[in-house]
């Protein structure tokens, strides 16, 4: 029967290489980002975790060589890139403006369309209104005949009915 084996290699957690146990403070200030960006970094990268053995003492993580190269804070912008990110920004904003007021123009004139299109569907419902009525009005007399015809066939087959026998 074959086992499990449980927990990782120190190749998977990279302890085989260079490296340092730090604590989330540390880590935090020595790459500039919050405790809550760097546990969120901690569990996604899996981190080795090192246990204390006083219950007050801070637990440290092993963070690898590469890893302490590319966490590191950025560099401040200097004003020529300020500028020009400054300015991409500008573009992109405009661009995205320019093309709401496109879309908010199509919409406009879709709206106006569905407009013109209801004022005329409810033309047509009233024509159509007035036409069931005059068609029921028809129905009506053409049934008022009808009964009128039936009656008078009745009264006609009752008059042979009851006529007198010789």
């Amino acid at each position: 029967m074959r086992h499990r084996k449980r927990g990782r290699s120190l190749t998977s957690t990279g302890m085989d290489g260079a490296g340092e146990w730090l604590t989330y403070a540390e880590i935090a200030a020595r790459f500039g980002k919050s405790r809550g960006a760097i546990e969120h970094v901690v569990r996604r990268k899996r981190w080795a975790k090192q246990m204390p053995n006083h219950p007050h003492d801070l637990a440290r993580f092993w963070v690898p060589e590469a890893d302490l190269a590319g966490l590191g804070p950025a560099e401040p912008p200097t004003e020529e890139r300020a500028l020009a990110m400054l300015g991409r920004s500008w573009e992109a904003m405009f661009e995205e403006l320019a093309d709401k007021r496109r879309t908010t123009e199509e919409l406009r004139q879709r709206c106006a369309e569905l407009t013109d299109e209801l004022a005329n569907v409810r033309q047509d419902n009233e024509e159509l209104r007035l036409d069931n009525s005059e068609l029921r009005a028809s129905l009506g007399r053409i049934i008022a005949q009808e009964r009128e015809r039936s009656l008078q066939r009745r009264w006609k087959w009752l008059a042979w009915a009851l006529r007198p026998t010789s």
